[in-house]
This record gives structure tokens, sequence and C-alpha cells, in this order.
């Protein structure tokens, strides 16, 4: 017999395909479907932890399905919507791999646009989150990209603490706005209020550069939570003195992204400092101050069919207190691959990626696989 959840996710879908195929078909509104589905096979070790030789879904872009529409309204304005669901594709699961995920998380949004600039409010992916994307060569691979692992990605087994995982690539709740496009420049802001939840009120605001056509390209993001209530640990927990967890309360995070395409090949750069402020059982018993500072760099070259991909990522942990298992690390991880074109929406990867923390072994993935866009 099918777990419960899964008969109210399936539900769920299902109700809305059916209210999706209920709209009437007139020449100014339009819905899509969308999604990736990536897999691969892989041998995973980070540093610190065994190896583990598996199929894995969402390496190089986490597997998806959304509908995505927008009906004209007239005179330039715009009705819009999107809704998204992750997908574990070796598991058949419509999750991340988080326990407890909503069905919808990846996206569930509906707002207008104009002339004005476009609104948008429900789940809305974040600013910082999409810079982290756009600003390297392996773009969307959270299980490959060097950035993606040192902000986003958690892990119970890494002593480095992933202050932008902690606040989620998405925020449930929101209002987001962003500007129309002048002269390249595009400005954004998101604010979301905290409902009562331990994920804190947050705000955010975002500068982009790119104007069509043109090889620069860069985005300034920002972003505050606080209040909030979001545990993890410092250390593996299997260490002494690894618990208890630190708790952050409140937290800041900038990042400047650059791409700069040189014909021959592509260049990226990032930089990025999250501070988090929080408490944590034992001495010193004044508030404890996490700083991160993480930089990036990467070039995709143009090869045959393909691309050639390489990032480096390094982050530096700071701690204002010590004690109980807790001390200054660094990590540094490297990741080199070629990604082969097979056609327009579908591409082979091959992938080999080193990670090195402070006092651990370090590790080393091996990754090959097939993704298809739709």
């Amino acid at each position: 017999m099918k777990p419960a959840h899964l008969f109210r996710a399936g539900a769920g879908c299902a109700a809305t395909l059916a209210l999706l195929a209920a709209l009437p078909a007139a020449a100014q509104s339009s819905v899509t479907v969308y999604g990736v589905f990536d897999l691969a096979i892989a041998q995973r070790q980070l540093a610190g932890q065994e190896a583990v030789r598996n199929v894995d879904s969402g390496l190089m872009e986490t597997s998806h399905i959304g509908f995505r529409g927008s009906e004209d309204l007239g005179q330039g304005l715009k009705a819009n919507f999107d809704l998204s669901s992750f997908i574990r594709l070796d598991a058949g699961e419509a999750t991340r791999g988080i326990p407890g995920e909503a069905f919808w998380s990846r996206a569930a949004w509906a707002g207008l646009s104009g002339d004005w600039g476009s609104l948008r409010l429900g789940r809305v992916s974040t600013a910082n989150f999409i810079a982290t994307m756009r600003f390297n060569p392996f773009g969307p691979a959270a299980g490959l990209n060097p950035t993606f692992l040192h902000t986003y990605i958690g892990s119970a087994a890494q002593p480095m603490t992933t202050g932008s995982g902690a606040t989620d690539s998405a925020w449930s709740n929101s209002l987001s706005y962003a500007s129309p496009n002048v002269a390249g420049f595009v400005l954004g802001l998101q604010a979301a209020p905290s409902e009562g939840g331990t994920a804190g009120r947050r705000v955010g605001a975002s500068l982009s550069y790119g104007a069509p056509g043109q090889p620069l390209a860069a985005m300034l993001t920002y972003d505050r939570t606080e209040h909030a209530t979001l545990s993890f640990p410092l250390a593996i927990p299997t260490l002494p003195g690894a618990v208890p967890p630190f708790t952050g309360t409140d937290f800041a995070t900038w990042q400047l992204g650059v791409s700069w395409d040189v014909g021959a090949a592509k260049l990226f750069g990032q930089v990025a400092d999250t501070q988090i402020d929080g408490s944590r059982a034992g001495p010193p018993p004044a508030a404890k101050t996490i700083d991160l500072r993480t930089w990036q760099l990467g070039v995709s070259v143009p090869l045959g069919a393909g691309a050639l991909l390489a990032s480096a990522a390094r982050t530096e942990r700071d701690l204002n207190f010590s004690g109980l298992g807790a001390t200054d690390q660094s990590r540094t991880t490297i990741s080199v691959g070629y990604d082969y074109n097979l056609s327009k929406r579908t591409d082979v990867y091959a992938v080999a990626m080193g990670d090195r923390v402070t006092d651990l072994d370090s590790g080393t993935t091996l990754a090959l696989g097939l993704r298809h866009r739709f």
C-alpha cells in the first residue's frame, strides 16, 4: 500500500493538472509544461565522508517539472503564474531529498507584469540563489558546482556552516518586484514576513547588469534574515564537543558575481560574505557570530559540440568563540568536467571534483550523467 503522503501528493498534482486543462483556450493565454530530468552514475565523496556509489538524480541540475503560464490583460498588462516541483528520479520522489518538503517547493507564485516591471507573490527564488547559479561555469549543478556546495548544500557530516542553505533557495510567503530593464540594469526587491514560523523575517535586494548582446554581465545581491531559529552543527556530529548545535537567529549575505565572454572562453567570478549571529550552549556567554567568506573563479571553453568547464571555490569560516569542538576552518573545492550537447535539449556530462576541509580527509567525486530539458 502506498504511504498516505504519496496519495496526497498524487491527488494534489492530479487536481492541478485538471485545473490547468480546464483553462479556456484563447489567443491571449498560454500554459507551458517544462522541466529537467537529470540522472548520473556517480561515486560521491565530500571531505571527511565515506565514498558512496549510486545512481543519483540532479547532480548537474536538480530534476524538476513545472507549469507556467500568462494571460494578456490588455494595455501591456499580463497575469503570470509558475508552479514547480522537485523530483528525485532515482527514487521517484517529489523532493530534493529534504524530509517533509512541500510538493511545490521549487516555485509557487502568481503575479502581474507590465511596462513598470513585474510583481510576484508566493514562493519565489531569491536573487542570491539566482546569482549563485548564473556566475559560475557549472550553472545549476547543485551536486558538482563548488559554489553551491559551499553555500546552499548543507550536510550534517560537514563542518562548514552553509548560511545561504539555511535560509533556502526560495522564500515562502514573499513579495518580489523586478524593475524594467533600463540601459541593461534591473533592480530587484523581495520581502517575506515570518508569519509566526522559525524562518524569520526576510528582506533582499539586487542590482544586475547584462544588456542583450553584450559580453559583460554582473549582479550584486544582499539579503537579510532576522529573528529566525535555524539550527545546524558546527562540526561532524560524532566528534567530541560537536553538540549542542549552533542556532542562527540573524543572517546577512551579500554576493557579487561577474561573467565576461571573451569569445574563445567565458570567464566567471564570485565573491560573497555571510555573517550569522546566534547562540550555542556553553562559554563564552556573549552572543556568538560566524563569518563565512567565499570566492569562486571559473571558465567555460567551447570544445567541439560541448564545453570544457572548470571551477574552484574557497570558503573561510571565522568564529568569535571557541571550545565545544568549534574552530576556524577553510574549505577548497575544485571541479573539472566536459558537457557535450547531443541536441539543443539533451546533453551528457563527465565531471571530477575534489573537496578539502581543514583537518579532514580529502574527498573525490566522479560523475557521468545525462540531462534532458523540455
